[in-house]
């Protein structure tokens, strides 16, 4: 682990009590979908929340290594189990760099991305980029928090040395 994300972790870890399960979900360089699911021994559902095409702005365009303005799909996402919110997803998908196969299912459908992927052989890594603490009533709605205060990570998934995706992942109550 890089010694930024590790002083981010020993923050987090003075203000929540971070279960091994968080800690395997927020830690982990692979399919967040597959762990959810060998964790809980459910399937995983997916809801839709919020699906559109976005010109990048300046962030975005640098973080992904792409030009101001250049047209990225924008998902917002809920993980569930057995109709209980685990995460909230958004990811930003360069939309160039997607197969059309790929490109067809990331629009059109609730299809988890490490699903999406690998139906495609789409070979990727994750890099994991923050780990943290947020206060967001929003997400703190759509995942059954009393607490605002919500555990989250960011990555990027690469393909050949290029950013393909974004990812913002947000953990609600496991157990």
């Amino acid at each position: 682990m890089n010694p930024k994300l590790k002083q981010k972790l020993s923050e987090v870890e003075k203000e929540i009590n971070l279960t091994p399960f968080l800690r395997a979900c927020l830690l982990t360089n692979g399919s967040l979908t597959t762990l959810l699911e060998a964790l809980t021994g459910s399937e995983i559902k997916i809801s839709g929340l919020k699906q559109k095409t976005i010109p990048a702005d300046e962030k975005l365009s640098w973080e992904l290594k792409i030009n101001f303005g250049e047209e990225l799909n924008e998902r917002e996402v809920v993980l569930s189990a057995e109709q209980k919110p685990l995460v909230y997803a958004k990811s930003y998908s360069v939309i160039s760099r997607l197969s059309d196969d790929a490109k067809s299912d990331i629009l059109n459908t609730d299809l988890p991305i490490g699903k999406i992927l690998k139906k495609h052989k789409v070979e990727v890594h994750r890099e994991i980029k923050e780990i943290g603490l947020e206060s967001d009533a929003k997400i703190a709605g759509i995942l059954n928090l009393n607490n605002n205060k919500i555990l989250w990570r960011s990555y990027m998934l690469i393909q050949k040395n290029v950013p393909l995706m974004k990812i913002e992942e947000y953990f609600g109550k496991f157990r």
